[in-house]
């Protein structure tokens, strides 16, 4: 009988993933939020923000401290987006703030 109840769990737990993978659009939706950890301008472990429609935010996963912020979006492109090996993303438009300090704590 143990069996027969972890075959019908397992079931319901395959059933239930299927459920949740709706097909969807692959860019978000307007004024849907947009976060992800990247390489971005050439810095590792880079968390970065959309807050509105054109304002970004970057952030460092390694020490926490603000990298960027800017207009204009992010230029997805490298292995992981475009499949192209070499080039990482970096932003795109001009800056509002750029912080210089490797340790900002």
């Amino acid at each position: 009988m143990p069996r027969f109840s972890a075959r019908i769990l397992l079931f319901l737990v395959f059933v239930s993933v299927l459920a949740a993978c709706q097909p969807g659009s692959e860019s978000p939706e307007a004024g849907e939020p947009v976060a992800f950890r990247s390489v971005l301008d050439g810095r590792p472990r880079m968390i970065t923000l959309q807050l509105a429609d054109r304002f970004w935010v970057a952030y460092s996963a390694e020490n926490g401290g603000l990298y960027r912020i800017w207009q204009d979006g992010v230029n997805l492109d490298g292995a992981v987006y475009t499949t192209a090996h070499g080039p990482q993303p970096t932003s795109v438009g001009p800056a509002y703030a750029v912080a210089g300090n490797e340790a900002p704590w």
